[in-house]
């Protein structure tokens, strides 16, 4: 394996190791001072763009001049500034048409508008038009534009001869068709988007209203919309490729190339889009009604795939319209199941008989979600073609972009800030009712319908739900093949990352097992030492470290924070669940198949009986490690264990050594990285930019930060 094999630029491909593993024991807890050993601040990721200029190459049958000079003699009063537009329109499309299908239009804005010289105005100030959700005037914007270029393209004509006296009357063509012709098709193809993405917010509007516009008939008009533009689009693209480039100034080439790049690009995503139109309109329960079960995870109470299922949703959809809308206390469906169904091992301490709120018990979705399911039939509930997780983070999110909710019986409206300790406060006090402790959820699902129906928060919501997703705030599984592989193309299915054979693999899960919702006030930070010998075998050093923030002063916040809604005083034993109270969790720890344990220490009531075996997973093919955290109040405990992987690195030459860190749902982590290498062997490249190199070559450190989602590290080794 060579030094070039790391990829650089994509930060989750993976690096294809394969060898014969060795599973010899060695105890390396003596090499270093893990616990004391200082670690340099990350640098931060830089985006370093470059245009290079080409020079084009005349055509000896055209004149030297090139368009440049054609429509500065043809046009004096607008010289060059309309073939301007007709070929920065297309980087200004390109950038338009990301924005309203991807929402990532404004990253790409500010690297582009530094390339754009001039022109194009109407098409740059719809695009801006879109992102400050003013349709109406992004349309008058397109309008404009294309009125811009049949007004040019119409006074050109009448210089048709003058270019034909000393062109090719085929050349005259193509650089009319190419500069003017083009540019009226961007602009048609940018209106088709607009009166698309209109129509979605007036759609989205009616989606809980059984009386409005069919959502899926509209949204196969919106399909028509968009194709037509992307067909506008390609023939643009082929009127401008057809334009000799002996007639265009060769600073212009190179630009001119990158925006035909980027229109290739669009296209593409636009037939990406068409392909899973079907599962689009399979969601929406097209031709059969569709069924989801919704989990609300708690992750005040740290579960495998989040958080604790204290409640869910049945919701019906047919032909677009949400036609069922249940919110249930899952103690509502667990209190009347009385059959024992024996659950995980490392679940029994938590309960004696498995039921749907412990459902969650495999950190890979998939697993429990099917699981979910299954629980909901056999407690007496009906079955479900999708499930969906979410947590609370989400509904604060979403609260903090569009503004203070109102709920019932509380004072005044609720700030996203206050919104998951008043609600905690309100289910557990009982507030509503001994028998009906979470009626505030039902309460709170008129007040959010309103958010997302008003097509105001559309754009405030959509960058919201691509976060959730990427962090695993939303989960997604399916019954349906199709739809279960599009949600795991798109990273909505919460899947185990299955590594190779020769890659190292970590995952921490926290299950909450005695702690109430003292999650919340819990720091987590993992350290992951490898180490790397002369005949290239691997010994990794697991640390984890919990610490316990919550003080005497927080219940002095929660009392103010009451008295703002107009509540009284903490009850003692709600004060207690709420997370005043010692953290217990068990921990387990996901290795690659065949790691084997050497050592663990500081693990809860461990003594010389104590024995952590390691275990095996045969649904995600891992190996295991389950044991028990307790810290108290105030305080910090942590757990170091020894482990070797089951492959060796083969140092003859450059070999890979490659992580995939795949991190538990919603439960952020200061990760620290370090590989300590024998004297005998160097590091010629790392990935990300961040895993630097310490001055000896002979130890890595330098990542440490907090992460919210997967990634992987590498580093090319030579022996």
């Amino acid at each position: 394996m060579k030094k070039c094999d790391i990829k650089n630029n994509q930060g989750n491909e993976v690096i294809n190791l394969k060898i014969n593993h060795d599973n010899q024991k060695k105890n390396y807890r003596n090499l270093i001072d893990l616990k004391t050993k200082k670690l340099k601040k990350p640098q931060k990721f830089r985006d370093i763009g470059s245009c290079k200029n080409e020079t084009a190459t005349t055509n000896n049958s055209e004149k030297k001049e090139g368009i440049k000079g054609i429509l500065n003699k043809a046009l004096p009063g607008r010289k060059f500034d309309l073939f301007q537009m007709g070929i920065f329109g297309i980087i200004l499309v390109f950038l338009f048409i990301t924005i309203n299908i991807y929402y990532q239009g404004r990253d790409l804005k500010n690297d582009l508008l530094t390339s754009i010289k001039g022109g194009f105005n109407n098409i740059l100030m719809a695009k801006d038009h879109i992102v400050s959700n003013d349709f109406s005037g992004a349309k008058t914007n397109f309008y404009d534009a294309i009125s811009s270029f049949q007004e040019a393209e119409n006074k050109i004509k009448f210089l048709k001869r003058n270019l034909a006296d000393n062109y090719s009357k085929d050349s005259a063509n193509k650089v009319i068709d190419g500069v003017f012709v083009s540019g009226n098709l961007l602009a048609e193809a940018g209106l088709n988007f607009t009166k698309a993405i209109e129509n979605i917010k007036f759609l989205s509007a009616h989606t809980f209203n059984e009386a409005g516009p069919s959502l899926t008939e509209g949204y196969r008009v919106n399909l028509n919309l968009i194709t037509d533009g992307k067909l506008k689009i390609i023939e643009a693209q082929k009127k401008i490729q057809d334009i000799p480039r002996s007639l265009i100034p060769g600073d212009y080439l190179s630009l001119m190339d990158d925006a035909q790049q980027k229109i290739t690009k669009a296209v593409n995503l636009i037939e990406e889009a068409e392909k899973k139109f079907p599962i689009f309109l399979t969601l929406l329960g097209d031709k059969l009604p569709q069924r989801y079960l919704v989990l609300f995870q708690n992750i005040d109470e740290k579960r495998p795939t989040g958080g604790f299922i204290g409640s869910f949703a049945i919701i019906d959809i047919n032909d677009g319209y949400v036609t069922k809308f249940d919110i249930h206390d899952v103690y509502d469906f667990d209190g009347r199941f009385h059959d024992y169904i024996e659950p995980p091992q490392e679940l029994q301490s938590l309960t004696k008989t498995w039921r749907l709120r412990d459902s969650n018990y495999s950190p890979d979705f998939a697993v429990s979600a099917a699981k979910a399911e299954w629980f909901l039939q056999k407690e007496g509930g009906p079955s479900a073609d999708h499930v969906i997780a979410i947590d609370q983070t989400l509904l604060v999110d979403i609260i903090e972009a569009t503004g203070d909710l109102n709920l019932p019986g509380v004072s005044r409206p609720v700030s996203a800030a206050d919104l998951n300790f008043l609600l905690s406060y309100i289910v557990e006090s009982k507030i509503e009712g001994a028998t009906t402790p979470k009626k505030i959820l039902k309460d709170l699902k008129p007040a959010i319908i309103e958010k997302i129906k008003n097509p105001q928060n559309l754009a405030k919501i959509a960058p919201i739900i691509i976060k959730g997703i990427r962090e695993k705030h939303i989960q997604m599984w399916s019954k349906n093949p199709e739809v279960q592989e599009f949600f795991e193309e798109y990273k909505l299915a919460g899947r185990i990352y299955q590594n190779k054979p020769r890659e190292d693999y970590l995952n921490v899960i926290d299950i909450n097992v005695g702690g109430n919702k003292s999650d919340k006030y819990i720091e987590r930070k993992i350290e992951h030492i490898t180490f790397i010998n002369r005949e290239g075998k691997i010994t990794n050093n697991l640390i984890i470290t919990k610490t316990h923030t919550f003080t005497a002063d927080q219940i002095e916040v929660w009392q103010n924070t009451l008295r703002k809604y107009g509540f009284n005083q903490l009850a003692d034993n709600v004060n207690s669940i709420l997370g005043n109270s010692d953290n217990l969790s068990i921990e387990k720890v996901y290795l690659p198949s065949g790691s084997k344990l050497i050592t663990i220490e500081g693990v809860d009531g461990q003594d010389e009986n104590t024995i952590i075996e390691a275990k095996y997973d045969s649904k995600l093919d891992k190996t295991y490690l389950t044991f028990k955290m307790k810290v108290a109040k105030g305080e910090q405990s942590a757990v170091s264990l020894t482990y070797t992987l089951p492959y060796d690195l083969k140092l003859n030459n450059f070999d890979d050594y490659f992580l995939y860190y795949q991190n538990q749902a919603a439960n952020p982590t200061d990760f620290t990285k370090q590989i300590i290498l024998d004297q005998s062997l160097t590091v010629h490249k790392t990935f990300p930019e961040e895993f630097k190199m310490t001055k000896d070559k002979h130890s890595i450190i330098n990542f440490q930060k907090t992460v919210t989602s997967d990634f992987h590290l590498s580093a090319a080794i030579e022996g």
